[in-house]
Parts: structure tokens; sequence; C-alpha cells
């Protein structure tokens, strides 16, 4: 316990979002027991609510594979541009496919029930380590890195949006974001599957399936606004090659 208030100086906030009341009860009561404020919803809109208002450490989703409408709690929060922290506790069928899809939706975490409630206080600190040591960065390393350019396309890494040739604002889940990040800082290189999972370290579970996956979404994203230009190339059985001019201004 020292060590951890040694780490995190003022209380941490976590919102939990499930339907099971038993669940509520249980998991507020042991992070409780941490020094967290607990705020326990039960419906998604409550949910949006209460992110808006509280701005919290990070908020755990205890949601369920089968049941599609409970993604759209995820999808929501990273369509609102709430950038926060997402542990999904996923329940029957939640298996690698569900995981990778939960991941690529923009949560930093995703566990399979039953979840010990010490696993779930590790997880949540292991996040909130690596957020607060990706955001303390040198200065100057700050100055430098303002926006990417290539082609006419500008991403800007300040307020983490990207506009198409058209000046069109094109919405970037996280995963499409680290992903692009990624392919940004190593342009017109061949990279393996294997470096693109450790470029984007900081969402776990990753795979050789979700990496696919998410290049598929992301090039669908650029290549659609590129008049039939292939940016991302595919090196078969190897990787992916970003097949553009990377300016960094």
């Amino acid at each position: 316990m020292a060590m951890t208030a040694s780490i995190f100086q003022k209380k941490l906030v976590i919102v939990l979002a499930t339907r099971h009341a038993e669940i509520r009860r249980e998991v507020t009561n042991y992070l409780e027991s941490y020094n967290m404020r607990v705020v326990a919803v039960q419906g998604w809109q409550l949910l949006l609510q209460q992110l808006t208002s509280l701005t919290p450490s990070l908020v755990v989703l205890d949601l369920e594979p089968s049941w599609e409408n409970d993604l759209d709690m995820l999808r929501a929060i990273r369509a609102n541009d709430l950038d926060i922290p997402i542990i999904i506790i996923g329940g029957a069928g939640c298996n690698e496919s569900y995981r990778a899809a939960v991941l690529d939706l923009g949560a930093d975490d995703c566990l399979t029930k039953p979840v010990g409630l010490r696993e779930l206080v590790s997880r949540i600190h292991a996040i909130l380590r690596r957020r607060k040591t990706s955001s303390v960065q040198p200065t100057e390393t700050r100055k430098k890195k303002f926006s990417y350019r290539f082609g006419d396309w500008k991403l800007d890494l300040r307020r983490r949006r990207l506009t198409n040739p058209s000046g069109r604002l094109v919405k970037l889940s996280k995963g499409d974001y680290s992903l692009l990040i990624a392919f940004l800082e190593r342009p017109q290189q061949l990279l393996t599957r294997l470096q693109l999972i450790h470029a984007i370290s900081k969402h776990e579970n990753r795979t050789d399936r979700s990496i696919d996956v998410g290049v598929l979404r992301l090039r669908r994203k650029l290549e659609a606004n590129s008049a039939g230009t292939c940016i991302i190339k595919t090196v078969r059985g190897v990787g992916y090659v970003f097949d553009m001019l990377v300016k960094r201004t």
C-alpha cells in the first residue's frame, strides 16, 4: 500500500458499470478497501453522464460477449473522445476474437470471469502507471512532436485528430491511433506483426490476428479517402509497410 500511495498521490476515482448488483457490491467494497472511490452504475446512459461529470481515473465495464449492445458502451466512450482507461470484464464466450475486438475498439485491458479482485487492483495500477509514464515526456520531445503529415493528410498529436486531404476529420479508435503512430514513426520500412505488437504494447493481449484486423480497419479509413492509393502494403507472411513519405512538423 505504501508503494501505491507513492505512485498515485490523489485518490483514484473508478467508475464501475455492471448489470449485476452482487458484482457492484463486491467490487466496490474491495476497491474501496484500497482507498479508491468507486461510482457504480447500471445503465450505459448513466455511465456516460458520470464520465463527463466526474472525469474518473479509470472505468471497469462488466460486459457479456453474447450481447452485442454491450459493446456500444465502449464505442460511445471513444466516440465522445473520452480518453479514459478502460478495463473490460467479459463473461461466457470471452474468447480470443472477442478480446481482440474490445481492444481494437479502445479498451486498455480485457479480463475473463471469474476475475480475482486482487488481480483487478493490480491491473488498474499497471494501466495507470503506464499512462503516468507515457504522459511524462522531456520538454524538447513535446515541442518537436506537433503533427505528422503524409501526402495531404495531417495527424495532430496534441489534439489526437486525423484530417483527410479534404480537410475532414477521420475518426480513429484508440487502437487505430496507436497503430497509425507506429507506422508514421517508421515510414517506408517493413514492420513485422511482432514489431507492431511491441510498438502498441500498452494494449494487452495483442495477437497476430488482432494486428491484421487492426491494419485492415486502418487501411479502409485511409484508402477510402485516397483515390485508390495503396498506403499500407502487405508483405505476405511477414508484415506491413507504410508506403508514403512522412514529415513531422
